[in-house]
C-alpha cells in the first residue's frame, strides 16, 4: 500500500480552542500541524513552541505562503463576518 500524504493544517487563531484542536490533531499520523497566526503573540509564541509550526502575525500572510490542505478557523465568533 502507497504511503499517504499528510494533510498540512494551518489555524487562524492561536487561543485555547486553537490549542485543543492542535493537540487532537497531532496525534492523528495522517496530518501535520504547519503554521499558526493570530494577532497575539504571546498565544503565537506558545504553539510555535509546543508544535513547532511556523507563526504569521497576519493570516493572509500565512495562506499567500501556500502548502497549506486545510485552515482551521479558531477565532471567537463575534469576529466572524456576517
Amino acid at each position: 500500500m502507497p504511503k499517504q500524504k499528510k494533510i498540512r493544517v494551518g489555524f487562524i487563531g492561536a487561543g485555547g480552542i486553537a490549542c485543543h484542536h492542535m493537540g487532537i490533531l497531532a496525534k492523528m499520523d495522517d496530518v501535520k500541524l504547519v503554521a499558526a497566526s493570530d494577532v497575539s503573540a504571546e498565544a503565537l509564541k506558545k504553539v510555535e513552541k509546543d508544535y513547532k509550526v511556523k507563526v504569521y502575525e497576519n493570516y493572509t500572510d500565512m495562506i499567500a505562503e501556500g502548502g497549506l490542505d486545510a485552515v482551521s478557523v479558531c477565532t471567537p465568533n463575534y469576529l466572524y463576518k456576517q
